[in-house]
Parts: C-alpha cells; structure tokens; sequence
C-alpha cells in the first residue's frame, strides 16, 4: 500500500482506495519484516531489489500468493510470479 500511494499522483487517491478495497493487506509483522530485509540484503547488489519491493515479495510468499508486477528484474525470489 505504502508503494502505491507514494507513487500516486494528485486527485487519484479516491481511485487507488477503491481499487485497494478488493484486496486483503498483509500486515507487516516480525518475521516478515526479517524475511523482507534479509530479502534486500540478498537480492539488492544483483537485482536492484529495493525495501519495498523486498516487503512486496516476502508478502506474497508468506501468504502463498501470486505476484502480480511488470516489474520481473526485482523479483528473482518469487517463484510465482505473474507479469501481464
């Protein structure tokens, strides 16, 4: 959530909170904040994978999700992984 509001531009955020309501939000706990940052550690030097999307992909993972991104650079840890 914290990603796509700060990439939203002015007058758009009524669009993004509909949108967001059809989705259940993983909260940020303990392990998964641990499992994001060793993601990043791991990941950054040869992906270029920042925290946000190190918290993105753990997130996933940890709820057995597809993730949706066109963004596949970033994500070599995710094995299921949709890119429209």
């Amino acid at each position: 959530m914290a990603e796509l509001y700060s990439g939203m531009r002015g007058g758009e955020q009524e669009a993004l909170e509909r949108f967001l309501s059809a989705f259940n939000v993983v909260d940020i706990d303990q392990t998964l904040a641990e499992d994001a940052g060793l993601c990043r550690r791991d990941c950054r030097p040869a992906y270029g994978t920042g925290l946000a999307d190190a918290i993105v992909a753990m997130s996933a993972k940890a709820k057995g999700a597809t993730l949706v991104t066109s963004n596949r650079r970033h994500y070599p840890m995710v094995t299921d992984l949709l890119v429209p």
